[in-house]
């Protein structure tokens, strides 16, 4: 066995094929690829990469394969690939590649790339992709999750997504093609979503992070239209590579001095028609808007009740009153250069009269 050193983790043990997998240029790769994007500029020690989170969503997989008694090591290996098809700048460049029709998305892209990955392995990308062990990554309480939010938690230095993942790990079970939790996982299962709520309007929500992701998506666009970077560059340079050959872009060149645009106004979601009636003439005047994602998916987990199988929100106030607290929180932002603020700020106001 190979072993690395992991500081979420622990001691991580790496079968021989899962270390020539590793050792690939196409999985090294993810090395230069941060997984928080420009959120560094924020939160300083946010340098962590796509490759330690693959690591960890590899451990996870096999430790809930384990207890589910399915194949541990082909969970492993779902995990360790599950994030390959990342490109620059992680989410903000994969918007960028969507935007441009380069890429449909990362897990399609992942799909490609997992194939050259894969070869003389034991496994085939139908075989991980179509498997059982690969929904072991995705559900509300999956590998992946589990991973990124203790990994981010950890390298921003914030508290909010160290969640027991060894009391969810030891409460999961499996009936047909459900994978759910038993009653004594709803604690951990609340605990989990709590965090996972805090981590999004702490770190990955906060408006300073949100007008450095605007300007690097921007950055992108520019650099793509104008020649400096290609969609190889996005796919193989990594995002250090990639920002230096976009000097001479505005934007790109703001980014590196952290000369940040600052929020100009706070829309609130319900008027998000209107504001992108005058996105375009907002874009012309150098300012740059963002619009809310979707915090709360339709992934919250199984809880066992009675026999039945109920979701948790039906189980938990607390976790069904998450999704009222994003509506308010979760808002359209504008930015723009600190002298035009006042500016922007009238326009946007003019216009939502």
């Amino acid at each position: 066995m190979i072993e690395i050193k992991d500081p979420v983790w622990g001691l991580l043990e790496l079968s021989k094929e899962e270390n020539n997998i590793i050792d690939r240029e196409l999985f090294q790769r993810l090395h230069f690829i941060r997984q928080l994007s420009t959120t560094y500029l924020v939160y300083p020690g946010a340098m962590h990469t796509r490759y330690g989170h693959s690591l960890g969503t590899m451990f996870l997989a096999g430790k809930i394969a384990e207890k589910l008694s399915l194949d541990v090591e082909r969970a492993r290996m779902y995990g360790l690939l599950h994030d390959i098809g990342h490109v620059a700048f992680s989410h903000d460049g994969e918007a960028v590649l969507i935007e441009k029709r380069l890429i449909k998305d990362h897990e399609e892209l992942g799909k490609k790339l997992m194939k050259e990955v894969l070869e003389d392995s034991t496994y085939t990308v139908g075989e991980l992709t179509r498997s059982k062990e690969a929904k072991l990554c995705y559900t509300g309480i999956g590998a992946d999750r589990l991973d990124y939010l203790r990994r981010d938690a950890y390298y921003c230095g914030v508290s909010f997504g160290f969640n027991e993942y060894d009391a969810l790990i030891g409460h999961v079970g499996q009936r047909r093609s459900s994978i759910y939790l038993t009653k004594g996982g709803l604690g951990p299962a609340e605990s989990l979503y709590v965090s996972r709520y805090m981590m999004f309007f702490s770190v990955y929500l906060h408006r300073t992070v949100r007008i450095a992701g605007m300007m690097i998506k921007e950055a992108l666009r520019e650099g793509l239209d104008r020649g400096n970077i290609s969609f190889e560059d996005m796919l193989y340079l990594g995002d250090d590579s990639v920002l230096h050959k976009l000097r001479g872009v505005e934007v790109a060149d703001r980014l590196m001095r952290r000369e940040l645009y600052k929020q100009a106004i706070l829309v609130s979601r319900s008027r998000s028609e209107e504001v992108k009636e005058i996105e375009e003439e907002l874009h012309k005047m150098g300012a740059l808007v963002s619009y809310p994602g979707k915090v709360s998916k339709d992934d919250s987990p199984l809880i066992e009740e009675g026999g039945k199988l109920v979701k948790l929100e039906g189980l938990s106030p607390i976790v069904a009153s998450l999704r009222e607290g994003e509506k308010l929180r979760n808002n359209i932002v504008v930015a723009c250069e600190s002298r035009k603020v006042k500016l922007i700020k009238r326009m946007v106001e003019k216009a939502l009269r």
